[in-house]
């Protein structure tokens, strides 16, 4: 198991994270979320940091926005505050 710290995780260890953030949450919003993912010091930063948010849609509504570069997964979702499942039915398979 990988014990080294969390913000070099995906550099030495086997990880991969989906982060679901809720776009109305004002305890953790989202850019402040988005400012940590863009400062991470990994081996695929640039990568993350080039990536384009694409519009992600449940039942052709939109649902949100979506932010890759494996092994990184960053959902910022529309409609959601602080309580996403409970917010979001939709996503409890995800």
């Amino acid at each position: 198991m990988c014990t080294q710290h969390k913000s070099w995780a995906f550099k030495w260890c086997s990880y991969e994270a989906t982060l679901l953030v809720p776009r109305q949450d004002f305890c953790a919003n989202y850019k402040g979320q988005e400012v940590w993912l863009n400062a991470l010091d990994w081996e695929r930063a640039s990568e993350w940091q080039a990536a384009s948010p694409e519009v992600w849609e449940v039942d052709g509504e939109r649902a949100g926005t979506v932010q890759a570069a494996e092994p990184l997964t960053y959902v910022k979702l529309d409609g959601s505050g602080h309580l996403v499942r409970l917010a979001l039915a939709k996503i409890q398979d995800l």
